[in-house]
């Protein structure tokens, strides 16, 4: 079968059978897609205007990327004037929980107007403002957090902007004294929250944040820690660092390190083993145990990291338990190949067998360890492996499918150069475990399995989609022959599986710019949610493909503005 790439007119022909009404309100990423493909394609007055407009609704995360580039185009004191009408000068990107400087919507409008000394210091007295829902608490939990962003983004401009200039450091201290002022005459006490203007601060020396700022909040710390160890001054950062709360504290010094070589590694590392752990429960103790092990690591001292895996218990922090470190020092030893010795690589296997590691854990680590552990392992252990290992790992991860030890192993097969040792447990049913591991996914795309077996891989795909994984670059590779099977596979779904499928084979192929697969997924669609998600994208693809009048047609139809 040959499918034809998706056209303006096949896209609205089947939107025009549609008896709802369009969609006013959905994922605001769609829109901010459309406005910037809309940009990109040469209506950049058109694009900016209309992203103006769109200021009064709750940005996605998105907004961070595309939003400054595009109003860019407008006069500043056009910006600054919807920006100070706009509730999301108040909003957070990540929902209710946020409460962190990079959450904050008022960052981002920040660094739209920072090259304005006006309207960077009126933005800076809005979001000291109070909104009409934070007058009601004493003290609103959100508000430091915005306004430390302002600062942050404005401060950041600056310096910039004076790098290498005579008034260097970062631009002088006009800025600061003009911030401190705003600061000063708010209807609070904000004088000390200037410490967030870490890129300004950072080369005066911590003397003069003390002088400016008086304290500094745990939020605050670890930027302005960096700042001050980028201009030479670690023994400042690291007594900076030492006056934050434990996981501030923590946060510094593993983002200190990160810069941090030789003899100044060292003293990171010497900070952190001072460093106390938040609490006496087992999470922060692991916690602090796992950021350990990567400083270790950091400094190639991989005996002392395994040291640090060995005592280590289950943790209920995601990312922070045994097996994410166990992880990282086999990925560590991967590029350091002549350091797996048999030794090293068994104490890493006998923690991945250990009841500290939590099945679902387990389950997050196991196929990308496996692949490394086969490649790196001698005859024996290999043997081993595949064997008793197996056989132990799959155990452990109970209600999680035991088929992840072996995909790993068969993966381990295929960078071996055994293309086909994956094709036998992929050509069975049931394998939507698959897309929940990138590692795996990758690993069978290169294998070639979608050109060999082009019905599997369509299989493989649509399972993959119906679980709501992501198959990424096995959907991407299907050839012709391949994508021959996928209507037929989506027709099969229940309709409420089939509106997940369709939605994710569409953001894949929008992705790709890839109008035959967009042209797939709309044949599949059967309801009007699943076909304005696909147009939504399909409008997207044919502004970037030189059809901006027909992209405009299919916006205005699917509710996005043209």
């Amino acid at each position: 079968m040959i499918f034809e790439p998706l056209t303006a007119d096949t896209v609205l022909r089947t939107l025009a059978t549609l008896d709802e009404e369009p969609q006013r309100h959905f994922d605001g990423e769609d829109r901010l897609r459309w406005l910037a493909a809309r940009f990109d394609a040469g209506d950049r007055a058109g694009a900016a205007a209309a992203l103006l407009g769109e200021l009064a609704r709750n940005p996605a995360p998105r907004f961070a990327v595309d939003g400054p580039r595009i109003l860019a185009v407008l006069p500043t004191a056009t910006v600054l004037e919807a920006m100070l009408e706009s509730p999301q000068l108040y909003a957070r990107y990540r929902g209710q929980l946020g409460e962190h400087p990079d959450d904050a919507v008022a960052g981002t409008f920040a660094g739209i107007v920072a090259g304005d000394p006006d309207a960077g210091d009126a933005l800076l007295r809005a979001a000291l403002a109070l909104a009409e829902h934070e007058r009601q608490h004493p003290a609103p939990a959100y508000r430091p957090s915005r306004i430390s962003a302002v600062l942050a983004a404005l401060a950041a401009a600056e310096a910039t902007a004076h790098a290498g200039a005579p008034d260097a450091p970062a631009g002088g201290t006009e800025p600061l004294d003009r911030w401190a002022k705003v600061l000063a005459g708010s209807e609070r006490d904000d004088r000390h929250r200037l410490s967030a203007a870490a890129a300004l601060l950072g080369p005066l020396g911590l003397a003069e944040v003390d002088a400016r700022c008086a304290r500094v909040e745990d939020h605050d710390g670890p930027p302005l820690a960096v700042e001050l160890a980028a201009a030479g001054r670690l023994g400042e950062a690291l007594e900076l660092a030492a006056r934050l709360g434990p996981w501030a504290r923590q946060g510094a010094l593993l983002r200190l390190a990160e810069g941090a070589t030789g003899a100044d590694a060292a003293r990171v590392l010497a900070a952190f083993r001072k460093c106390p752990k938040a609490d006496r429960s087992r999470d922060a103790q692991m916690v602090w145990r796992h950021r350990l092990g990567s400083l270790l690591l950091r400094g190639d001292r991989v005996d002392e990291a395994l040291d640090v895996l060995a005592g280590m218990k289950d943790c209920r922090i995601v990312g922070h338990g045994p097996g994410p470190l166990a992880l990282e020092i086999l990925r560590h030893l991967a590029e350091r190949p002549q350091e797996a010795t048999p030794p090293r690589l068994r104490a890493v296997v006998a923690v991945l067998n250990s009841p500290a590691v939590i099945p679902q854990e387990l389950a997050a680590v196991v196929v990308e360890a496996m692949i490394i552990l086969h490649r790196l392992a001698d005859p024996p252990l290999r043997a081993d492996l595949t064997g008793v290992h197996a056989a132990t790992l799959g155990a452990r991860l109970r209600w999680y499918p035991a088929q992840y030890v072996a995909a790993g192993v068969g993966a381990a097969l295929v960078e071996a150069g055994d293309l086909c040792a994956l094709d036998g447990m992929l050509a069975g049913p049931g394998t939507e475990w698959v897309g929940r591991n990138r590692a795996l996914v990758g690993v069978i795309a290169a294998s070639g399995l979608p050109q060999r077996l082009p019905e599997v891989a369509a299989r493989l795909a649509v399972a993959v989609l119906d679980a709501g994984g992501d198959p990424g670059e096995v959907v991407r590779l299907l050839p012709a022959a391949a994508r021959a099977h996928l209507p037929g596979l989506l027709a099969q779904l229940p309709p409420d599986r089939a509106v997940r499928a369709v939605t994710g084979l569409a953001a894949i192929a929008g992705d790709a710019d890839d109008l035959e697969l967009l042209g797939i997924a709309l044949a599949a669609a059967r309801d009007a949610t699943a076909v304005r998600a696909v147009a939504r994208r399909a409008a997207v693809v044919l502004a970037r493909a030189g059809d901006l009048p027909g992209a405009r047609r299919v916006a205005a139809a699917c509710g996005m503005p043209a």
